[in-house]
């Protein structure tokens, strides 16, 4: 049974749903499909007759969502999936060391550039300890099937033993270490930590628009294309779905799949988690290019799906074509008479969809009004180290859950507060184990201070690292101790592209104190 019956823009009724027709009813059924002609779907949907027939098969969202969102796709490229086939090779974990660092702290500051007004640094480092350990948490991140050790027993004579103090992170010495890297070898940044929610620490730096471009400094509140810690975003919004319809995320998608689709072998036995993990068997694609994620669940995958993470970006393409069919956005057996008006129409429809269902139940849950996937005058452009010239890289709806929300780092760490502490989205144990789990997070590091877990986001102009590169890079950090950490950064780190997450990962593990160790 449904607990929560207003969904997005929709009104859910509470019944319980039958495997063969999904969320649609039998009065919500598509129209017999009349052939339409299939060439040039764009000149298609402004046909009365598209309209009637999209509007029939549509709760929730308007036409006109729809074809803004067809629109968007229109401006998309073949340059843009090759951009995207990129961010899937930068998903892949790469250690930085020590060297790497040091030479980046060494780079000179660039002549002539500059300096943005406001910039925020490191305060001056107080040492032995330099941070106050974090308070003990009753919040902690469930693990998932993590054996308790048994309890130690009382020494005779009843005296209790005091727990020894726990390693924790020296939030100033990773401050400065992180500001000591990137200064002299990104265009600029902005870096803001949380714990319990509140502001502990905050890092701007430089231009997210040099001043040919509008002038605009790095703070907190400028957003910017986030890239791939969209993902994260797509997991809230999936796991909130899967819990207002009781749908354990064990559960099979197929039965909410588009009915025109083929399933090729094995796809039953695909999974929401399987999707939220990277493991369900679909990859070497990269591409949430809708015909391509259809041909793909088409093709089907190996008999024994894979236990390990494998990033494919189409695991979270499909995701906001299942919140839509799951949400009763889109009536999963919609059928526009020919498989390129479909393929059009789906796309369009998923991704107003998805973008509704995230608003309502995720965005403004986390006091975030008015996000999207295009650019204003005030959001953050992409630049190579040296600066030079600006690249906007556009409307980014086309990769609707897997990436091109923009967000600000205020703003990604709210959406992490909301979920993770308020109960406003889910229930802060089912916020835990999810996190736990690795839903939309691309893995963890196991440190002395406790389990960290990490997303990360990038957006290059060029594949490589040819000079003049110039990208858009996002992480997110879920930490022990109630901590958040989100960063942006509007450019490549240094002149061979160093990996941003990598580079965090060492700087982390360096300031972790032991005490008494």
């Amino acid at each position: 049974m449904i607990s929560r019956t207003a969904l997005g823009g929709c009104v859910l009724s509470a019944v319980i749903m039958t495997s063969s027709v999904g969320l649609a009813s039998a009065q919500q059924r598509a129209q017999p499909a009349t052939q339409i002609s299939s060439a040039n779907p764009q000149i298609q949907m402004r046909d009365p007759q598209v309209r009637t027939r999209l509007a029939s098969n549509l709760s929730g969202i308007s036409v006109d969502a729809v074809m803004a969102m067809a629109e968007g796709a229109s401006r998309s490229g073949s340059n843009e999936r090759a951009r995207e086939v990129q961010s899937q090779r930068d998903g892949v974990d790469r250690a930085v060391s020590r060297a790497e660092i040091g030479t980046l702290i060494r780079l000179p500051a660039r002549a002539g550039t500059e300096s943005a007004p406001g910039n925020i640094l490191p305060p001056p480092r107080v040492r032995p300890d330099r941070a106050v350990p974090p308070a003990p948490s009753d919040r902690a991140i469930q693990a998932p099937e993590r054996t308790v050790p048994p309890r130690a027993p009382t020494p005779s004579g009843g005296t209790s033993l005091a727990a020894p103090p726990q390693p924790y992170l020296d939030v100033n010495g990773f401050g400065e270490d992180l500001h000591n890297a990137l200064r002299n070898s990104v265009q600029g940044y902005t870096m803001r930590m949380r714990r319990n929610g509140q502001n502990i620490y905050t890092l701007q730096w430089n231009w997210a628009r040099r001043p040919a471009d509008g002038g605009r400094g790095w703070n907190p509140d400028r957003r910017m294309n986030i890239a791939s810690v969209s993902k994260f975003v797509t997991a809230v919004a999936m796991v909130d779905l899967l819990d207002r319809r009781n749908i354990d995320p064990k559960t099979s998608i197929a039965q909410w799949l588009p009915a025109y689709w083929s399933r090729g072998a094995n796809v039953n036995n695909i999974t929401f988690e399987m999707l939220m993990t990277h493991s369900s068997g679909l990859n070497n694609s990269g591409s949430t290019a809708f015909a391509t994620m259809r041909q793909m669940v088409a093709n089907g995958v190996t008999p024994n799906l894979p236990t390990s993470f494998t990033y494919e970006n189409t695991n979270f393409g499909l995701q906001r074509i299942l919140i839509a069919t799951l949400g009763g956005y889109v009536n999963r057996n919609m059928d526009m008479g020919n498989v390129g008006l479909n393929d059009a129409m789906w796309d369009a429809a998923t991704r107003a969809a998805y973008a509704d269902y995230v608003s309502k139940n995720v965005f403004a849950p986390a006091g975030i009004a008015n996000a999207g996937f295009d650019k204003t005058a005030n959001t953050a452009l992409a630049y190579s180290i040296s600066g030079g010239a600006a690249w906007n890289s556009g409307d980014l709806s086309w990769r609707a859950g897997s990436g091109g929300w923009h967000l600000s780092v205020d703003e990604i760490l709210d959406v992490a507060a909301a979920y993770r502490y308020s109960g406003k989205i889910v229930s802060t144990s089912r916020a835990s184990s999810s996190i736990g789990k690795m839903y939309g997070f691309d893995g963890r590091w196991n440190t002395p201070a406790g389990l960290v877990y990490h997303k990360n986001g990038s957006w290059r102009e060029q594949s490589d690292c040819p000079v003049g590169q110039r990208q858009e890079q996002s992480l997110l950090l879920v930490m022990p101790g109630n901590m958040e950490m989100a960063l942006l950064v509007n450019s490549p780190v240094g002149p061979s592209c160093t990996f941003l997450r990598g580079i965090v990962q060492q700087i982390y593990m360096d300031n972790i104190v032991v005490p008494n160790g």
